[in-house]
């Protein structure tokens, strides 16, 4: 079991615990819901209690509005002092919006503090550093962990402030991080009664119930995807952007798919219109979860409908998973994120009907601003005009597009990198892809 012990300055711990959420991010661009009670919190990091069982979370890897709105449970709304100190915490977040309103109530309440609220907002943001752990009796694979490694840089993210730079694994944090994936891969069987085979591609380990005569159209599925995406970013495909390989769960059947989906990796959502997903963490791992083809996935009771829909399902997905592990562990906001993984598999295996509803959302004038933020996860309805908007911006420049998600990647601010490259900020970017969008006549 792995030990943890953090270094706290200036720890607040409550008196009464508080009830709250917040939402993490990973490095595919999706952000999970954390639920319990808050406990205590310093400037780096939080700690909630959940079914008895306490977990530290650090403040970076939060989405900034979920983040100030737990913070803001433990202030005293009569301190100016507590609304100046969230103030201060929401503008180093990136939270602008909620960090003018808190100093706003601030000033309201002692208007001495006026001078200190216009410095902060006048200041440049500095967001929370990564709190500095202690790691103990550290190894592989405990825990549920994918990863768990005290030694390689790769995987010992929490150690490391900040933004973490991928290089190339060697051949010892590889062979480690496949007989971790392998020890939870022999554990999940178990819990689940299901028998898996597993091979191994030049970038993926799979584990799966299917017919082994079914072996080489996953193999080939699998690292044709690899290829595709690689070369969109410009890569060598025989290179691997992953520690060892990337561990994929694909089910013969569904109920043990979602099986998987909820006591494995706590994640109740699926149904049977969900072909697959990748389930990845801050640090840059993960592993994605697949089930065979199957007419119910479509509705059209269709095999071959069902089989293009998996294969789009797969690229996307894919997608994600090297999003993740690309140069850094940097996060790339939901609606960049989804629509570049959009683009991609509609390269390979375009649905119908997308270009049509990206053109009528834009032409009903109707608001998108939610899908810049990252608290909120747009529906389906929603993709194509994520994708468009990527398509525009690849159509404009692709080098420059390239361009941006290095340097995203390379630790600017994805704001900033949008207006780095194409000088353009949210409300600017949606005005031109409405323009796009309303041209459009294919599809």
């Amino acid at each position: 079991m792995t030990v943890c012990a953090i270094t706290h300055a200036d720890e607040i711990t409550l008196a009464k615990p508080i009830t709250g959420e917040a939402y993490i991010k990973d490095g595919a661009g999706k952000a999970k819901a954390v639920r319990g009670a808050l406990v205590k919190f310093d400037e780096t990091s939080f700690t909630m209690l959940s079914n008895k069982v306490e977990t530290q979370y650090a403040w970076v890897d939060c989405t900034p509005t979920s983040a100030v709105a737990l913070r803001q449970k433990a202030i005293d709304r009569k301190s100016a002092s507590d609304w100046l100190a969230l103030g201060e915490f929401a503008w180093n977040m990136g939270a602008p919006a909620q960090a003018k309103q808190a100093m706003k109530s601030a000033v309201q309440i002692d208007a001495s503090v006026k001078e200190r609220a216009d410095a902060i907002l006048a200041s440049k943001p500095k967001p929370p550093e990564r709190p500095v752990v202690k790691k103990e009796n550290d190894a592989p694979g405990d825990n549920g962990d994918l990863i768990k490694s005290g030694n390689s840089p790769l995987s010992a993210a929490a150690a490391t402030p900040g933004r973490i730079e991928y290089k190339p694994a060697t051949r010892e944090e590889a062979a480690e991080a496949n007989t971790a994936a392998r020890k939870r891969a022999t554990d999940t069987a178990a819990k689940l009664g299901v028998d898996f085979k597993d091979f191994e591609t030049d970038h993926f380990l799979v584990f799966t119930d299917w017919d082994k005569r079914e072996f080489d159209f996953l193999k080939n599925n699998l690292e044709g995807a690899y290829t595709v995406v690689a070369k969109q970013f410009d890569m060598d495909p025989k290179g691997n952007v992953f520690v060892g390989k990337l561990p994929v769960f694909m089910f013969a059947r569904y109920e043990d798919f979602a099986r998987f989906a909820q006591k494995i990796d706590d994640f109740p959502g699926v149904n049977r219109q969900t072909a697959g997903y990748y389930m990845g963490n801050t640090n840059g791992f993960g592993h994605m979860a697949m089930w065979k083809p199957d007419e119910s996935l479509t509705g059209t009771s269709s095999l071959a409908d069902a089989k293009r829909l998996w294969g789009y399902v797969l690229v996307h997905e894919f997608t994600h998973a090297f999003l993740a592990r690309y140069r850094s562990n940097a996060f790339v906001p939901r609606w960049l994120n989804e629509g570049i993984a959009e683009v991609i598999a509609a390269g390979q295996l375009p649905l119908q009907g997308r270009w049509t509803q990206a053109r009528l959302i834009a032409m009903e004038g109707e608001d998108i601003g939610f899908i810049f933020n990252d608290d909120i996860r747009p529906t389906g309805r929603y993709y194509p005009v994520m994708q468009t908007m990527v398509e525009m911006l690849v159509s404009s420049n692709r080098k420059n597009f390239i361009k941006m998600i290095d340097s995203i990647k390379d630790g600017t601010e994805p704001d900033q990198a949008l207006q780095m490259f194409f000088k353009l900020d949210h409300t600017q970017l949606e005005i031109a892809w409405r323009d796009y969008a309303r041209r459009l006549t294919k599809n």
